[in-house]
Formats: structure tokens, C-alpha cells, sequence
């Protein structure tokens, strides 16, 4: 069997899989959403983080870049609600900060770039959630997922976006402080540029509870790929990628000088 064969059909019964899960968790959320007593409505959440991320793709050396990101969750009942989020990533930079200083550092790091070096790379996606436990404690609610996005290019070559779609589990503290997504779906811009298999995908936000109103966070991403790379792809097939980094969100900060 030809290996451009193999990579068709390989791609084409993934796809079908990966697209199967996802609907069978919306299919989920929708029997759950009949079934259960609906808890409190959660409040709106808006969060513009700014801040500096390290970020690689396989075996490449990691790069330090300013980053952007712009989230929002919006409640539309007790249980279902829409969310977003964007993010925007710099030509790589020198960091010079230590750990002490960094986050004093990243405002000013961002600020100091022009915006034609700013917004080089990035991703967005929009989606909903479900929410299926919790959200009347104090701590954490879980809830299903489902999203939808693209990729900017990161070489100035490309003609187009890459897509992606996921579905998966939310775990978020009822003040949507610290929030973990772990996901599937499909990502053109790990997998070579075509949907090709299944991609994992892990999301954190994590509030430091060192300043008044949290608005320090650790942040990081992971995309892997979940089934086999398909004989003769190589390294055209993409690679695995990861970002982390630290930054401020502007709104709690400005709440807290406020306060102050």
C-alpha cells in the first residue's frame, strides 16, 4: 500500500473518530442539562492578560515572545454559557528578567513593542460549556466543552489559517481564577497543515494569591498529537508544541489600584 494512501485513509477515520467524541459530549450536555436541577447562574467573566511566554514546537529551541491574551465567559442559563479567548504573541525578544522581577517586567516589555511586532502569531477560539457539577461551593465546578478556531501562521509564507475544533472537560474555580481544559479534536497547525489524526490539548490559568485581587497568573499551553503519525509523512506531518508563561490581568490590577 502507498504511504499517501495510508495517510488518506488515516486521516479520514480520525477525523470521523475525533469528530464523534465531540458530538457525543454535546449530546451528553444536552441530556444532562434536561435531566439535572439547574444551580445558581455564574457571573460574566472578562480577563486581558499581559505578560511574557516561552514557547517551542518539537525539538526546536524554545523562544521568549511578549504575549496578549483576552478571555471571556458569558452565562446564557444556569448551566450553559459561550466563552472565548485570543491570543497574540510578539517577534521572539530577549528577556533579561528574573524570576523576582518578570512580572514588573512584563507590562513594561509589551508596552515598549510596536504593534507591527506585537501581533506576529496566534490563536483564537470560541465555544461553549456545560456545566455538569459543582458551582455552588467555594472551589471548582466541571464542566463539558466544545470549541471551535484557528491558528495564525507562524512563517510569513502561509496563504492561509490553520483550523482546529475540540471537545473535552473544564475544571474552574467558582471565581474563574484558576481554570484547567483538557480537550481533543483536530489541529491543522500540528499536524502539518491538514487535519490528520487527533490532537490533545491541555489549558491552564492559575491566579497567584500574592496580590489583592489575583491578577498575577501562570498560564500554559500543550498541544500533542494523540494517534500515530502516518507512514512517509515526516516531519511534514507537524510537530507537538507547548507556550508558558506569566503575566497580569489588567482589569484586576486597575480594580486593585483603585481599591488602594
Amino acid at each position: 500500500m502507498r504511504a499517501d494512501a495510508f495517510d488518506t485513509n488515516g486521516a479520514t477515520t480520525g477525523g470521523v473518530t475525533t469528530r464523534f467524541a465531540v458530538l457525543f459530549l454535546l449530546t451528553a450536555a444536552v441530556r444532562g442539562w434536561a435531566q439535572n436541577p439547574a444551580p445558581p447562574a455564574p457571573a460574566a467573566v472578562a480577563r486581558v492578560i499581559v505578560g511574557l511566554e516561552q514557547s517551542a514546537a518539537g525539538s526546536a529551541a524554545p523562544v521568549q515572545k511578549a504575549a496578549v491574551s483576552l478571555f471571556f465567559s458569558e452565562p446564557l442559563t444556569a448551566r450553559f454559557g459561550t466563552w472565548g479567548d485570543v491570543r497574540l504573541s510578539s517577534i521572539p525578544i530577549d528577556v533579561q528578567s528574573t524570576l523576582v522581577t518578570l512580572p514588573a517586567d512584563a507590562g513594561k516589555i509589551v508596552g515598549a513593542i510596536p504593534l507591527n511586532e506585537l501581533v506576529r502569531s496566534g490563536e483564537f477560539l470560541v465555544g461553549v460549556s456545560y456545566r455538569v457539577l459543582g458551582g455552588q461551593g467555594r472551589w471548582s465546578s466541571l464542566s463539558l466543552i466544545a470549541s471551535q478556531g484557528v491558528a495564525m501562521p507562524l512563517v510569513p509564507n502561509e496563504d492561509r489559517f490553520y483550523r482546529q475544533y475540540y471537545g473535552g472537560l473544564r475544571v474552574q474555580s467558582t471565581q474563574h481564577t484558576h481554570i484547567v481544559d483538557v480537550s481533543f479534536g483536530q489541529n491543522e497547525a500540528i499536524t502539518g497543515g491538514r487535519f490528520r489524526g487527533s490532537v490533545a490539548r491541555f489549558d491552564s490559568f492559575y491566579a497567584f494569591p500574592l496580590t489583592p485581587g489575583n491578577f498575577l497568573y501562570l498560564f500554559g499551553t500543550a498541544m500533542v498529537r494523540a494517534s500515530p503519525r502516518a507512514p512517509g509523512v515526516g516531519n511534514a506531518g507537524g510537530h507537538d508544541s507547548y507556550r508558558i508563561g506569566v503575566g497580569v490581568d489588567l482589569f484586576q490590577m486597575l480594580k486593585a489600584l483603585r481599591t488602594n
